[in-house]
């Protein structure tokens, strides 16, 4: 797991808004790098559920 994404993820809580998170995840995708928004997903997904992902 990338170290971006668990600095998103803890931010996530405090946005107002989540443009900016999709603005990335659009970019990542455009790059190539489909896994990055598989991972913000899945340790999105993980942290509403309480749980940790390593």
């Amino acid at each position: 797991m990338s170290d971006p994404i668990q600095e998103i993820v803890k931010r996530l809580p405090d946005l107002e808004s989540v443009t900016e998170v999709w603005d990335t995840a659009e970019r990542r995708v455009e790059q190539g790098d489909i896994a990055f928004v598989a991972d913000l997903g899945s340790v999105s997904h993980n942290v509403s559920r309480g749980t940790t992902v390593r």
